[in-house]
C-alpha cells in the first residue's frame, strides 16, 4: 500500500466553500493554482498564519480566463491559461518565495519559479471561458491529506484579500 506524507496546496477559490468543507480528490472546486502541491515541516496552523501576514494589504483584482491549453506529461489535463497580471504575479510570487524560504518542497519544481503558468484546471463543477473575468478576492490552503486519506481534500482556511 502507498505511504502518504502531508502535503498542500494553495489556490484562488473561484467557488463559495466555508472552510472544513471536505471533498474527493477528483471534485475538486473551481480554483487558480497558486502554489500546486507541496510538501513542509510547518503545520497547517504555521502556514495559515503565514499566508495571513503574506496578503494582508492584498486587495481584490480582476483575472482573465485567457485561452485553453492542455498540460500534464501526455497533455491529457484541461486547462484554461489566466492572464499573468502584475497583480497576480505579484500574489504568486510573494507566496512562492516565502514557501521556499520555509523549506517547502514541491512535487513538480519544473512548474514554479519561472516555469509558473497561472490556470484554472476543469473541474466536474465547471470551468472558466476563453475571456472571462472574474474577482479574486481570497486565497485558500487546501489540506491535500486530512485525516490521513490521500484520496480527499480539505479547505483549511480562506483568507480574504483586503477590501478597499
Amino acid at each position: 500500500m502507498e505511504k502518504f506524507t502531508q502535503k498542500w496546496a494553495v489556490i484562488i477559490p473561484l467557488e463559495k466553500h466555508p472552510d472544513g468543507s471536505e471533498f474527493y480528490y477528483t471534485d475538486f472546486p473551481l480554483h487558480i493554482t497558486i502554489a500546486g502541491v507541496f510538501a513542509t515541516t510547518d503545520s497547517g496552523a504555521e502556514l495559515e498564519k503565514m499566508l495571513h501576514l503574506l496578503i494582508k494589504s492584498t486587495r481584490p483584482f480582476e483575472v482573465t480566463a485567457d485561452e485553453e491549453a492542455l498540460f500534464g506529461d501526455n497533455k491529457d489535463i484541461s486547462v484554461m491559461k489566466i492572464s499573468a497580471t502584475p497583480e497576480l504575479i505579484h500574489l504568486y510570487e510573494l507566496i512562492h518565495s516565502e514557501l521556499l524560504k520555509e523549506g517547502a518542497v514541491f512535487n513538480t519544481p519544473h512548474h514554479e519559479g519561472e516555469g509558473y503558468i497561472p490556470h484554472s484546471t476543469y473541474q466536474k463543477s465547471g470551468r472558466l471561458q476563453t475571456g472571462e473575468k472574474v474577482i479574486a478576492k481570497s486565497i485558500s490552503l487546501i489540506d491535500l491529506l486530512p485525516n490521513g486519506d490521500g484520496l480527499m481534500r480539505k479547505i483549511t482556511k480562506t483568507i480574504k484579500f483586503e477590501e478597499v
